[in-house]
């Protein structure tokens, strides 16, 4: 732990070892909250911009440590990356799909679901909101990389909380996936029904 305080560094796996014994301690929470905003700040940053998000996820296993004073400062990196991938995907369109490819590329391919499975609930809403916009680049990445809009849909299909109506069209994308594309027939039936998913969702139906 004094690494993580000294350096805001630490082997996340071995966290649960130094963190446990002090877990459920109110009257701990309040002392340390202070001290471990900039760490957990710091390393979560560090992690999400290497995209380890499986290493972010553990992490997140103690932010009940952070305190309502320090909670919008420790998790200032988490929120960066909602906005930024938020922003890049809001713009994302069958004509800018490549530029918008190339600010994704770095964490997309990365395994993302448990990191969004471990998000307190103040993240909620920017979750649902991220997760409904990469439901949408399924749909613009399906023909000029389809690899790509696979490995999102994929994902997608991991992730918990989502709301129904949001979690039957996932679904539904990922058996699509799932089937066989290799006549043309099939791939125009399904150029029809992810155009009509790219309306519903852009309509907010």
């Amino acid at each position: 732990m004094l690494l993580l305080l000294e350096k805001n560094s630490i082997n996340i796996y071995e966290l649960n070892g130094a963190m446990q014994q002090f877990q459920h301690d109110p009257v701990f929470d309040t002392f340390f909250s202070p001290y471990f905003v900039q760490p957990f700040y710091y390393v979560s940053r560090t992690l999400i911009n290497e995209s380890k998000f499986d290493q972010a996820a553990e992490l997140l296993l103690y932010e009940d440590f952070l305190q309502l004073p320090e909670k919008e400062e420790g998790f200032k990196a988490i929120r960066m990356f909602f906005d930024e991938q938020i922003r890049t995907l809001k713009n994302l369109s069958p004509v800018t799909y490549q530029q918008g490819q190339q600010k994704i590329d770095n964490w997309i391919y990365a395994p993302w679901r448990n990191f969004l499975n471990a998000l307190p609930e103040e993240f909620e809403p920017d979750k649902i909101e991220l997760v409904f916009h990469l439901v949408n680049a399924t749909v613009i990445f399906q023909k000029p990389n389809r690899h790509l809009a696979k490995s999102i849909a994929f994902e997608l299909a991991e992730v918990k909380g989502i709301p129904n109506d949001l979690m039957k069209t996932i679904n539904n994308n990922r058996k699509a996936f799932s089937q066989s594309t290799s006549s043309s027939s099939g791939n125009y039936g399904w150029m029809i029904w992810a155009g009509i998913i790219l309306v519903k969702l852009i309509s907010g139906c």
